[in-house]
């Protein structure tokens, strides 16, 4: 039964989990499979216990080439986030959580995520999926400051507005007061820089001039305390509401499934099926017979020729046919006609923009 569980989910899912990873999350939750896949697109199953500290969480999300990398880079003082040199691939394979130690001495945790559209086949779904588990797992808190979103002055148009909508498919509409539109390479040009922030303006977003290269040590000091300034949230997003919205997400999709219509799956079944045969057999019995003799008569009688019949009673050995039911296998095969719902995992998007537009 566990097995059927087990591909059941798989099913539902659309995951490649292991045996142990899904024998995991369903006992989890009492081999409900519906609560085992809420949980598992909820993202709950990657929630740790929060901490109650004062450090500071900030979440960054841009396109390839956006200056990700390079930002985390800075704020660490190190190089410990790979910054690429092509265009059109990410640098960042998987989503890391980076911490680091503010001029003013508090602590940030840095959610560097995998570049959005890249081109080596990895789907924005997915990398938002990682996003999502990167924030719980690296997380020491369980609110979010601010998300950061990269857009880079080096490049023709504003991909902000993109990563806006990204950013509320992932979290929920409510992150709005906590996206900032980070403007990056901003001195190699400045009039794209000024018209992005003006349009963000008219958005209702709030935006920041960033430098990681042109940049003097004293002054990058200086920049990450005013950008802590900034960043400054007295309602931080709580991150059990990313958790709600996905719940209500993954119900919605539930009545979409319920809803849709029956796929119909037709094959061909062989199986044995036992058939009562009739049979003859050859039997053998005794009889008696009587077996005629002519004797002639006595006296004179017998003179004259005349004769009688005389009849002898001999046993005999006689076959017969007998019928007799012979059961026999005989290998058949039928069309078997199986209705099932289509998958859960597809109904997740259009129930995800449902909610979304609902809420808009």
């Amino acid at each position: 039964m566990q097995s059927n569980l087990n591909s059941q989910f798989q099913y539902e899912t659309g995951s490649n989990l292991t045996k142990e990873q899904c024998d995991s999350l369903l006992s989890k939750n009492g081999n409900s499979l519906k609560e085992a896949c809420i949980e598992y697109f909820s993202g709950a199953s990657y929630a740790p216990n929060a901490k109650a500290d004062q450090s500071l969480q900030w979440v960054l999300i841009g396109n390839t080439r956006a200056g990700k990398s390079t930002f985390t880079n800075k704020m660490t003082e190190t190089e410990s986030a790979v910054v690429g040199k092509g265009f059109g691939q990410s640098t960042t394979s998987t989503s890391k959580a980076y911490a680091a130690v503010l001029p003013s001495g508090s602590k940030v945790t840095m959610i560097d995520t995998q570049g959005l559209n890249d081109t080596r086949g990895t789907s924005n779904s997915d990398i938002e999926r990682g996003i999502s588990k990167a924030v719980i797992r690296g997380g020491t808190k369980g609110t979010i400051d601010a998300v950061l979103l990269f857009q880079s002055c080096q490049v023709d148009s504003f991909g902000y507005k993109d990563l806006v909508r990204k950013a509320k498919e992932i979290f929920g509409p409510s992150i709005q007061s906590s996206l900032v539109v980070l403007f990056t390479k901003h001195i190699q040009n400045p009039d794209f820089a000024e018209e992005g922030m003006a349009d963000c303006k008219k958005q209702g977003l709030r935006s920041f001039l960033w430098e990681s290269i042109d940049i003097s040590k004293s002054k990058m000091s200086i920049q990450k305390t005013e950008l802590q300034q900034f960043l400054e949230n007295k309602n931080p997003y709580r991150l059990n509401e990313a958790h709600f919205f996905l719940r209500k997400v993954v119900e919605k999709a539930y009545l979409k499934q319920a809803n849709a219509p029956p796929l119909v799956n037709e094959r061909v079944e062989n199986y044995t099926e036992t058939i009562h045969e009739i049979q003859s057999v050859t039997k053998y019995k005794t009889v008696t017979v009587q077996v005629p003799e002519t004797k002639r008569c006595g006296g004179f009688g017998g003179m004259m020729g005349r004769t009688k019949t005389v009849y002898h009673s001999i046993n005999q050995t006689v076959a017969y046919q007998e019928p007799i039911t012979v059961p026999k296998e005989v290998q058949r095969s039928r069309i078997v006609r199986a209705e099932t719902k289509p998958p859960l995992h597809q109904f997740i998007v259009p129930a995800k923009k449902e909610l979304l537009d609902n809420l808009a």
